[in-house]
């Protein structure tokens, strides 16, 4: 046979494989109690002071309505700038009227829907 590959013949067993079998996985029940966190683990979640002001902050604000109508149109007017449609100095000078706006909402100079109804027309 010149072949690499080779026929079976018959009632020989084929030679074995030289790959390594893989390992069965196994599941191990742990009491909670010995569980405990280690160090640089990557996927800590804390809600504390080591979270960071602007972390907190945010989470402060998912609740507030004007806030999310508010975040909803900046993130649509700043993606205008990737866009091409508007300048930075035309975002952010309307950046600085919409803060504007929305402190005399959160004060309740203006109600929420003329603050919503302001961010659409301006």
């Amino acid at each position: 046979m010149t072949e690499k590959t080779a026929q079976k013949e018959p009632g020989k067993k084929p030679a074995p494989s030289k790959k390594p079998k893989p390992q069965q996985e196994v599941v191990v029940q742990i009491p909670l109690s010995e569980l405990h966190p280690f160090p640089d683990h990557p996927f800590q979640v804390r809600e504390n002071a080591s979270m960071g002001a602007f972390q907190q902050w945010t989470l402060k604000q998912a609740d507030d309505p004007v806030f999310k109508v508010y975040r909803r149109e900046y993130k649509r007017r700043f993606a205008w700038i990737k866009a091409g449609r508007i300048s930075d100095s035309e975002f952010y000078a309307w950046s600085e009227q919409a803060r504007e706006q929305k402190k005399k909402c959160d004060e309740g100079s203006i109600t929420a829907e003329e603050f919503g109804r302001w961010l659409k027309e301006s």
